[in-house]
């Protein structure tokens, strides 16, 4: 990670701080997480805590109705600088559920902590576009993409950044996403020879809004 990411990551535990969890937490506790785990992730430390504990938090996290600050979204907000951690280490939290819970828990962010989010998602991105491969995986900056659009951040400014970085591995990534996105028919083969819509990504292949953007950025004439 480099010093800007990681001042930008710090800014983000300042920013939220102010949130505070306790037990029991708002997620399925089920079959999606027991007692220890969550025992775990209220005790150790915010910056402490391991990947493989977030991810339960993540994929056991329950929804809310659309109010500010419901136990949901604190809790979320509460554990989001430790996820934007872990996704700017590229360690493979950067995919495309890692912030689909912000519309999934009804997340309302403030002034302050939209700008912060902003200004980590524009930073990380850039700080991709200049390395190739992404965590070993060719399709990462799609992935990257979509995960921020799931979260409903604004990707133009994104597309816009990449419009005007001209490297090596920006063009690689490129490259990659001509491969997904310059086919306008509706069908098409993905690799695995299989007949599937374009994007066909199963986070986003049905999300016409996403893929059409793609499509036309990745068309116009001025990329």
């Amino acid at each position: 990670m480099n010093k800007n990411i990681r001042g930008i990551v710090d800014k983000l535990y300042d920013t939220f701080s102010r949130y505070e969890i306790t037990l029991p937490l708002n997620i399925c506790n089920e079959c999606c997480s027991n007692e220890q785990e969550q025992q775990l992730l209220v005790r150790t430390n915010l910056r402490n805590l391991s990947d493989k504990l977030i991810c339960t938090y993540i994929y056991a996290a329950k929804p809310n109705p659309i109010e500010i600050n419901t136990p949901a979204a604190i809790e979320f907000k509460y554990f989001l600088p430790r996820i934007l951690d872990l996704v700017s280490q590229v360690k493979g939290m950067n995919d495309e559920t890692t912030l689909s819970y912000v519309k999934h828990l009804k997340v309302v962010f403030s002034k302050e902590e939209t700008t912060i989010v902003n200004h980590f998602t524009l930073e990380f991105f850039k700080y991709c576009l200049n390395i190739y491969p992404i965590n070993g995986n060719m399709d990462e900056i799609n992935s990257i993409l979509i995960m921020f659009w799931k979260a409903d951040i604004d990707i133009e400014p994104l597309l816009e950044i990449w419009s005007k970085n001209f490297n090596w591995e920006s063009l690689i990534h490129f490259a990659n996403m001509l491969y997904e996105y310059q086919d306008k028919t509706d069908i098409r083969l993905n690799p695995w020879g299989e007949e599937t819509k374009r994007g066909f990504n199963p986070f986003i292949e049905n999300d016409i809004f996403f893929i059409d953007l793609m499509v036309s950025w990745v068309s116009s004439n001025g990329v």
